[in-house]
């Protein structure tokens, strides 16, 4: 049998841009006061997971979203997280910073479609390859 890794994904706090029903994509937007508990909450969570921080990768997104939560939650152990660009939020072009009622008026034909249909058809998104070298990782 393989051994694998014990993985642990964790998403950023709330944003603002959350609140307000944004897209995000590769934007950014700051951590609102429940984001900054999130953070502070996954802290404590991971703590009782992890009795040995020396064994352990820290890879975070370079958004300023998720660096900021990581440093939120990483308060007080020795932790240094490692910024890999291929983490970041998918680019979801022209519609970044919308909100979903805003796209489906400037393209009606979304508005009965998947979440993923929503990107994949966004305008200037190249298509998404950049997955594979994170998991070349593990």
């Amino acid at each position: 049998m393989t051994d694998f890794p014990e993985v642990y994904f964790l998403r950023h706090g709330q944003t603002e841009w959350n609140l307000q029903g944004r897209f995000q994509g590769q934007k950014d937007s700051p951590l609102t006061a429940l984001g900054r508990v999130q953070a502070e909450d996954q802290g404590r969570l991971l703590r009782a997971l992890i009795a040995d921080w020396r064994a352990v990768d820290v890879w975070v997104s370079p958004l300023g979203r998720t660096r900021k939560t990581a440093e939120i939650a990483l308060r007080n152990v020795p932790a240094m997280p490692e910024i890999v660009p291929e983490l970041a939020e998918i680019n979801v072009g022209g519609r970044q910073g919308l909100r979903r009622a805003e796209i489906e008026k400037l393209e009606p034909r979304l508005a009965t479609g998947s979440q993923s249909e929503r990107f994949e058809v966004a305008p200037g998104v190249k298509a998404m390859t950049r997955s594979a070298p994170v998991y070349g990782r593990f």
